[in-house]
């Protein structure tokens, strides 16, 4: 398993950059969008960079935490990614440029938050759930990415489900997950229904509407002819 680091232990620019016009106001406000919502004080020792002390203000729900801390992440990441792009090409229209010093001061506000699990709501856990998938299927997501070899669909859905049953437990996070057939990632196992022939689908379009199906012995397809009259 490896992991990009990102912002995590990054001081400052290595020398002065030219960004598009507006990408240091642009990253001012996200992090003036940190301390805003959730309440977090810059914390400062000696020669140090300055750091957030984590603490929440009075007030800031689950919900509320758990989305601040996703999009800070996801706009760092995004950002990241865009500085290597702006690093090695020609930019055109409006630019400015981001001195070493400007970067010093802004850079702590760019590492990863994180949500202590108890804090966790399903959408979150359901996307933390859902990068795990993407993650052992071999896909690098939010930096992280796998060294061994992926496990196939049917292994990935396996770990999931067993993860999810035996260490997370169902009585936080009720919503059961699945794969379906012919769709390489995580689905919710109500929306789906049981195919005779191939196992959990969306629908029995989800087998190509049945092209690589026996339309006689595909209850899905027979269920929904009835349903429609036919």
């Amino acid at each position: 398993m490896s992991f990009k680091l990102f912002f995590d232990f990054t001081v400052s620019f290595k020398k002065d950059m030219v960004v598009p016009a507006g990408t240091h106001q642009r990253i001012l406000a996200q992090i003036e969008r940190v301390e805003s919502e959730l309440g977090y004080k810059r914390e400062k020792y000696k020669d140090n960079p300055w750091h957030w002390n984590g603490t929440l203000k009075d007030g800031v729900t689950d919900t509320t935490f758990c989305e601040v801390v996703e999009k800070h992440n996801s706009f760092a990441i995004w950002l990241f990614g865009k500085l290597n792009e702006w690093e090695a090409e020609k930019l055109n229209g409006e630019t400015e440029t981001i001195t070493v010093e400007q970067s010093r001061d802004f850079m702590p506000g760019l590492r990863q938050l994180s949500v202590p699990f108890e804090n966790w709501t399903e959408d979150y856990f359901e996307e933390k759930l859902t990068s795990f998938y993407e993650i052992i299927r071999g896909r690098d997501t939010d930096g992280a990415s796998l060294s061994a070899k992926p496990l196939s669909e049917d292994q990935a859905r396996e770990v999931v489900v067993l993860l999810h049953e035996y260490i997370i437990g169902h009585e936080r996070f009720p919503k059961r997950y699945d794969v379906s057939y012919g769709r390489d990632y995580l689905i919710d196992s109500e929306d789906a229904a049981w195919c005779e022939q191939k196992g959990r689908c969306v629908d029995w379009h989800d087998v190509g509407g049945c092209d690589d199906c026996d339309v006689d012995k595909c209850n899905l397809y027979q269920e929904d002819c009835e349903d429609d009259g036919a």
